[in-house]
């Protein structure tokens, strides 16, 4: 009962180990089925006892049989066998290497007592070698991960090497613990403490990947908020700037009755030259207005139109052609709101655009109307590559690999706000964002 007792305590963590190191490969790189989650604690439990119950026959092929059957059916109950494919074959794979761990720690015992390692408890010899070719699979686990599933920045390289620093320091601690358990026979008492440190290192390698995940998230979010805060301010600069050019050319049209009074006035009194000073003078006063452009008229709305006009400027410069269908405003929005979602909608057309392959059209086709009964679509297509440059779900920018698709999530937080929603799609050349927005915004429902 003592010696059960012994094993079990000796086996336990490590087998909780397996299951941590697969559950973290497979709920990083596979499709989880939903309605299969609430299942997985109880499968857990379940699979700690079985193959804890099949260590204590103290054979590799039952170990090998039991820990491959219970792995994979797990893998396979949780998660979709359909998409990814290769990840799938991947989990299947480790989990086939990590199944052979006692087998390994047998074959390691061997190779030492023909070394001429000999004197040891060859039970204990073997269990601590197949923590070190578990130790040894799961910095091969994380390299894998790592490359299958890129979710950090830049920064993510440096941190993962500076973590690999943990697992090399336990790698020849758990080699020197190995080579005393082979050449010496300690109690039992001894014999449990050393390969439950063992375990230890293994646990402590494990936490040093994960804080390093949680850190590297940290700094992601830190840094994605330091943008868009960034972003914020520029935008808000923009918008004052759109705000004072509309006052001025508010005041301008304001002005027009006495402009067309003083011209009337010269062209009764037939002096040409007056005339043709005061229109050029006229012209000039317009062109610092809109900042050297020809005012258009799109809309009403003063703030949406110089917006507009500017953007409608930038494609004629770059010979892109832009079309506008405004049947409804954006009235109903913060001024500041409405100056980002369409800055950032057009920014990102006029980007697109501009990567049109030569021969074919350049184009931004824009439409603001109604759409049932309290929304307002907005919906804006362009010309671009055809290429999208995605990850984790996100758009990033064609132009600087830096840029992480701030825009876009900026048009999608301002759609959500007002209860709307923002869905972009791509064929044939053709990029479209659809915006939906609730005219009764949130604040004041």
């Amino acid at each position: 009962m003592q010696e059960f007792c012994y094993w079990i305590l000796a086996t336990l963590p490590s087998n909780i180990f397996i299951l941590l190191m697969v559950d973290d490969l497979c709920g990083r790189t596979l499709v989880a089925v939903d309605e299969r989650r609430s299942s997985k604690p109880f499968l857990m439990m379940a699979a700690v006892v079985l193959m804890t119950a099949a260590d204590l026959f103290h054979n590799g092929w039952i170990a090998f049989g039991v820990y491959l059957a219970v792995l994979i059916s797990m893998t396979f109950w949780l998660y979709e066998r359909e998409r990814p494919f290769v990840r799938l074959l991947a989990a299947c794979l480790f989990e086939l290497l990590i199944s052979a761990s006692d087998m390994v720690g047998v074959g390691l015992s061997l190779l030492g007592s023909m070394a001429g390692y000999s004197g040891g408890y060859p039970l204990m010899t073997q269990t601590i070698a197949g923590q070190i070719f578990l130790l040894l699979i799961f910095i091969l686990m994380r390299w894998y991960i790592r490359a299958a599933v890129s979710v950090f920045h830049s920064s993510e390289n440096t941190w993962f090497w500076v973590c690999l620093i943990v697992p090399a320091v336990s790698l020849p601690t758990m080699g020197v613990i190995w080579k005393l358990s082979m050449t010496q026979r300690f109690t039992m008492g001894m014999g449990l403490a050393l390969m439950l440190c063992c375990t230890a290192l293994l646990f402590g390698c494990h936490a040093s990947f994960t804080l390093f995940e949680n850190i590297a998230v940290q700094m992601e979010v830190t840094r994605e908020y330091q943008a868009i805060r960034l972003r914020q301010e520029m935008e808000k600069r923009h918008y004052d700037l759109l705000q004072q050019r509309s006052d001025r050319y508010a005041s301008f049209v304001h002005d027009m009755k006495h402009h067309f009074r003083a011209l009337n006035e010269m062209a009764e009194t037939g002096d040409i030259e007056a005339l043709r000073s005061y229109v050029a003078g006229l012209q000039q006063q317009l062109q610092r207005i809109n900042g050297g452009g020809n005012v258009r008229i799109f809309t009403e709305d003063r703030i949406l139109n110089v917006i507009l006009t500017e953007k409608a400027r930038l494609a004629a410069d770059e010979e892109i052609k832009f079309t506008a269908d405004l049947t409804a405003g954006l009235d109903f929005l913060d001024p500041m709101e409405a100056c980002a979602l369409m800055g950032n909608l057009l920014d990102n057309a006029l980007e697109g655009a501009e990567t049109t392959p030569p021969g074919r059209e350049k184009f931004i086709r824009l439409q603001i109307r109604p759409f049932n009964q309290g929304f307002v679509l907005i919906r804006v297509e362009n010309s671009f590559s055809g290429f999208l440059r995605e990850k984790n779900g996100r758009l990033l920018s064609t132009k600087d690999p830096g840029q992480r698709g701030y825009g876009m999530q900026s048009i999608a937080q301002i759609a959500e706000k007002t209860g709307g929603s923002m869905e972009y799609e791509s064929s044939d050349g053709v990029f479209t964002v659809t915006v939906l927005l609730n005219v009764v915004v949130d604040g004041e429902e």
